[in-house]
C-alpha cells in the first residue's frame, strides 16, 4: 500500500479514520435512540426534526472524511469504492437532504466516480439538489448526466471554473481543465475549517487529505483526456480511472 499524500504517514490516517468511523457509529446509534443535539434544544417536534437532521449531518460529514482519508493513506482502490458505496447506503437512512453545498458535491462527484452509469441513473433523483432561489446546481446536474443546454444563461458567479471547462472547444478541455485545477486549492479558502488543516499539528485531528473529486468526475463526465493530470497534487488520478479499470464502458 503506497500512500498517496505525504502530508501526515500512515499511522495518522490509522488514527483519523478509526476515529471518524467511531464517531459514525456513535451518531447511527444517538439517531436511533432519539437523543437531542443539544441540551439547550426543548424537546419540541421541530427541535427534535433539528436535532435528528444536524446528527444525520454529522455522521455523513464523518464518512466523507473517512473516504478523503481512505484514498489518501493508500488504500486499494476496492476498499476505496466500499466506503463511498456505504456512504451512499445511508444517505436515505440518514434523511439526506441534497443542497448545493461543497460536500453535496463530493457525494456526487464519488458517486460519478465508483457507480457505472446505471447504478447512478438508480439513485441520481435521490442525490439531484433541489431548486434554490437565486442559486444555480447546473454542475450538479451535468455531472448525474442531466441534460444541461443553455449553461450560459445560468447566474454567473458560480461554478465559473466548471463552466469554464465545459464551455472550453472539445479539443482544448484537457488542458482548460488542467488550467482550472491548478487555481483549485487557492480557491478552497473558502472553508476555513479545511484550508491549510495540513499545517495545523495543534488541532492534529482535522486533516484527511486535498482532493479535487469534483474535477475527476468532470474529467469523466466529458470524456476529458486527463492522462496530463497523472503526478498532479490534488488530483485523485486512481479514483478518476477506476471505473475504467475495474469495469470498461
Amino acid at each position: 500500500m503506497a500512500i498517496r499524500d505525504r502530508n501526515r504517514d500512515e499511522a495518522y490516517f490509522d488514527r483519523f479514520i478509526d476515529a471518524r468511523m467511531c464517531d459514525v457509529q456513535q451518531g447511527i446509534d444517538s439517531i436511533k435512540r432519539g437523543d437531542l443535539y443539544s441540551c439547550t434544544l426543548d424537546g419540541s417536534p421541530e427541535e427534535w426534526a433539528l436535532s435528528i437532521r444536524y446528527r444525520s449531518h454529522e455522521v455523513m460529514e464523518n464518512l466523507l472524511k473517512s473516504i478523503f482519508a481512505s484514498y489518501s493513506r493508500g488504500d486499494p482502490m476496492p476498499e476505496v469504492e466500499e466506503r463511498v458505496r456505504l456512504l451512499l447506503s445511508e444517505l436515505g437512512p440518514l434523511g439526506y437532504v441534497p443542497s448545493i453545498g461543497r460536500e453535496d458535491l463530493c457525494i456526487i462527484s464519488l458517486a460519478v466516480l465508483v457507480l457505472d452509469d446505471r447504478e447512478l441513473r438508480g439513485i441520481r433523483r435521490a442525490i439531484r439538489p433541489t431548486a434554490s432561489k437565486g442559486r444555480s446546481f447546473w454542475v450538479f446536474d451535468l455531472l448525474l448526466g442531466y441534460d444541461v443546454e443553455g449553461v450560459e444563461h445560468e447566474p454567473a458567479g458560480e461554478f465559473e471554473e466548471a463552466r469554464a471547462v465545459y464551455g472550453a472547444p472539445v479539443p482544448e478541455r484537457p488542458a482548460e481543465l488542467e488550467r482550472q485545477l491548478s487555481g483549485w486549492y487557492w480557491r478552497m479558502r473558502a472553508y476555513p475549517y479545511w484550508w491549510e488543516s495540513h499545517k495545523r499539528y495543534d488541532r492534529n485531528d482535522r486533516y484527511f487529505g486535498y482532493w479535487a473529486v469534483e474535477y475527476a468526475a468532470l474529467a469523466r463526465r466529458l470524456g476529458i483526456d486527463d492522462s496530463a493530470l497523472a503526478d498532479a497534487e490534488c488530483y485523485p488520478y486512481e479514483l478518476a480511472r477506476w471505473l475504467d479499470e475495474r469495469r470498461p464502458r
